[in-house]
């Protein structure tokens, strides 16, 4: 596929230089008030929620990627009062402070777990 060889391209660019991907869901992934919203304005068509993770977490393992999806981190965020998680800008799909927070944290200990392989795997 176009995506396949264009994660190769850039792996093989980097050279030496680690690589890694990252999921960054929309705001409609994780609020189901807002995929019940947006939903019912598309036509007749099947619409996958979650086809991000369907289709390129598989090529990512087929081809050995390392990845984190910040999906699954975002859904254990508790939710508030109202029911919502409020990981995003009002009507905006950018991270506020509590989504940016939780994907910081979950930036970093992937980033830490991954260096950790890679100076076992420099070791060996």
């Amino acid at each position: 596929s176009r995506l396949a060889k264009t994660f190769k391209k850039l792996v093989e660019t980097a050279g030496k230089i680690p690589v890694v991907f990252m999921l960054i869901p929309d705001e409609f992934q994780l609020n189901d008030d807002l995929w019940k919203r947006v939903s019912a304005r598309l036509d007749e068509r099947e619409w996958d929620r979650f086809y991000v993770q369907k289709k390129v977490i598989p090529l990512l393992e087929k081809e050995g990627y390392s990845y984190l999806d910040l999906l699954p981190h975002l859904q254990a965020v508790p939710r508030l009062k109202d029911g919502l998680r409020h990981c995003y800008h009002l009507q905006d799909t950018h991270f506020n402070a509590r989504g940016n927070s939780v994907a910081g944290k979950a930036l970093a200990n992937f980033l830490s777990k991954e260096m950790q392989l890679n100076a076992h795997k420099n070791s060996l």
